[in-house]
């Protein structure tokens, strides 16, 4: 599996080079940059377009990298404000909830006493005929 990775990033390698090699007028062709906001004047300035489109690729991965960064902490931060909430709500019913203080509908302690007493080998087959705990239960 690491070969075939290996063959294809240097066929794609290859074929890239390929590609900008055969088509370099269009890479290396100059023009003229410039902006009029009225006030101010900016340029005009010679380039090339390679150059223009190697500053919008990394203005477009530093745009990508900020915008994950900050989406990775407002995650974190609403993360922690649910943990808080968490702590305190579990503060409010006297220090969690035990196994022994779970009440189970019929219907689900029904399924508990079912998957008890089967064996390993119908498992699959009962995981396909009953729904979740989660799920609610079909209409009569």
């Amino acid at each position: 599996m690491k070969l075939l990775r290996v063959i294809f990033s240097a066929v794609l390698f290859v074929v890239a080079f390929a590609l900008v090699y055969q088509n370099r007028d269009v890479f290396m062709h100059k023009f003229s940059l410039s902006l009029d906001l009225f006030v101010y004047q900016v340029g005009p300035y010679e380039t090339y377009n390679i150059v223009l489109g190697g500053v919008s690729f990394i203005l477009g991965v530093l745009f990508a990298v900020v915008w994950g960064a900050l989406y990775a902490y407002s995650s974190s931060f609403q993360m922690r404000r649910q943990r808080k909430r968490v702590k305190e709500l579990e503060k409010e019913l006297g220090g969690g909830i035990s196994e022994r203080e779970v009440h189970l509908t019929p219907q689900e302690e029904s399924r508990v006493s079912v998957n008890e007493g089967q064996g390993e080998g119908d498992a699959g087959n009962q995981r396909e005929q009953q729904s979740t705990p989660f799920e609610t239960p079909p209409k009569p």
